[in-house]
C-alpha cells in the first residue's frame, strides 16, 4: 500500500483553514456578546489535488464495498478500514468554545456536497454510492470505526449508463444520533465516499464542491 499523499495543494489547504480558524477566534474574543458567532468552513477539496477532483474508477464487485477517504485524502480505493495507517484514520482535529447548554441554533455541523456520479460501465450497477462526514471523539485513533457517520448523501440502484446528481447542504443539530460528540468542544472529522457494486461496475464522479462548516454560539447564556 502506498504512503499518504503530501501534495502542496494539501499543505496549502491545512495551513489556510488554520489562518480561518485564527482569525474567528479573535473576532470571537473581541466581541463578546450573544449574537458573537464562531464559525468555521472547511473547504475539503482543498485537501485533494485539483486533478482528481474528477475521476473514473472500477469498483470491484463485493458484498463490502470499496472506501475512497477524502479527509485526509487518499488516492487509492481500499476495502478495509481497520487495517490503513493511522495517519489516514485520525481525521482532522477541531476544537471550539461551546456554551454550557445548546439550543436550536447554538451550534450545528453542515455537510455540503455537489457531486455529479454516472455509472460508465458497460455492465453491472452500484447499489449504493455515498459521500459522508463522520465524527469521533478527540482521542480516537480510526474516525471511521471509532466515531460515527452523522451526515450523507447517497446514491442507491445507480445502473449502467444512469448519471445522477446530487447537491447541498445538510445540518447536524442538537437531537440527532451524533451530536453529543460535539458538546465537548473538540471533535475529529473524516470524510469519505463509498462504492457498493455488482458485475463490473466503473464510476465516474465529479466534485464541485466539498465541505465541512461549524457554527457556534459560545456566550449564548449572556443576555
Amino acid at each position: 500500500m502506498s504512503r499518504l499523499r503530501q501534495c502542496s495543494t494539501c499543505r496549502k489547504g491545512v495551513t489556510a483553514v488554520a489562518v480561518a480558524i485564527l482569525l474567528v477566534y479573535v473576532v470571537v474574543l473581541s466581541g463578546c456578546s450573544a449574537r458573537t458567532r464562531f464559525a468555521v468552513d472547511l473547504d475539503l477539496l482543498s485537501f485533494i489535488p485539483q486533478d482528481e477532483h474528477s475521476r473514473t474508477e472500477k469498483v470491484p464487485a463485493g458484498d463490502g464495498g470499496s472506501y475512497l477517504l477524502l479527509l485526509p485524502y487518499y488516492d487509492q480505493l481500499i476495502t478495509d478500514l481497520d487495517t490503513i495507517e493511522t495517519e489516514l484514520t485520525r481525521g482532522y482535529l477541531l476544537e471550539f468554545p461551546v456554551p454550557e447548554t445548546q439550543t436550536e441554533g447554538d451550534l450545528a455541523l453542515t455537510f455540503t456536497l455537489d457531486v455529479s456520479l454516472e455509472n460508465v460501465g458497460d455492465t453491472g450497477s452500484f447499489d449504493r454510492v455515498e459521500f459522508a462526514l463522520f465524527a469521533a471523539p478527540v482521542s480516537a485513533a480510526n474516525v471511521y470505526t471509532e466515531g460515527r457517520k452523522v451526515l450523507d448523501f447517497a446514491v442507491t440502484n445507480l445502473e449502467a449508463g444512469t448519471l445522477e446528481e446530487r447537491a447541498g447542504t445538510k445540518t447536524l443539530r442538537p437531537g440527532d444520533p451524533g451530536f453529543q460528540l460535539l458538546t465537548t468542544g473538540a471533535v475529529r472529522l473524516g470524510a469519505r465516499a463509498y462504492f457498493q457494486g455488482q458485475g463490473q461496475p466503473r464510476i465516474e464522479y465529479v466534485m464541485r464542491e466539498l465541505r465541512a462548516g461549524l457554527s457556534v454560539r459560545p456566550f449564548s447564556l449572556f443576555p
